[in-house]
């Protein structure tokens, strides 16, 4: 396995966060010849490719382009991506903030909780990221749905006109 090319951080880069877990600073399949660690080379790079599509995904319900590829851009998603990945490495060994007290009464599963963190994380640096260069078109997010026809073609109305609650109208360019 491989890091995809949409995928932001390295290996490097979360060894250097979950050290505990490395070898010599360095993860490691095992072969004939070592044993591996836990989690092994090839977990730790499908990790970053899953959590850079979470968050290419959270990216684009907010109208970015993905991938992000302005140079600050990529190197700040690339932290957030390998910071969670440290923390994959911390809870496959029993450990971090995946098995507190307080995560586990929260009732959440990991990865429902690496989507949450992703989407605020999205939510918090849009704006920087934007300025940044980053880009974003427009994302229909917050419209409201409804439908103009049935599955017929014909046009449907609504159920409910504002009239009938005694709603009056006053059309100000009609005089």
């Amino acid at each position: 396995m491989s890091i995809a090319s949409d995928s932001y951080g390295t290996v490097e880069g979360v060894a250097a966060l979950a050290r505990t877990w490395t070898t010599d600073d360095t993860f490691l399949d095992a072969d004939a010849y070592q044993d591996g660690t836990n989690p092994s080379l090839t977990t730790v790079e499908k990790w970053i490719n899953q959590v850079s599509a979470l968050l290419n995904t959270a990216l684009a319900k907010y109208g970015f382009v993905v991938p992000i590829t302005t140079s600050r851009g990529v190197l700040v998603t690339a932290s957030i991506v390998e910071q969670l990945v440290a923390d994959l490495c911390a809870y496959a060994n029993s450990k971090g903030r995946f098995l507190t007290e307080k995560f586990t009464d929260k009732g959440l599963s990991v990865w429902r909780a690496i989507r949450d963190d992703l989407d605020e994380w999205v939510l918090e640096y849009a704006p920087g990221l934007e300025q940044d260069g980053a880009e974003r078109v427009a994302s229909n997010i917050d419209e409201i749905g409804f439908r103009s026809t049935n599955e017929k073609g014909e046009a449907t109305y609504p159920i409910f006109q504002r009239e009938g609650f005694g709603n009056r109208f006053q059309d100000w360019d009609k005089r």
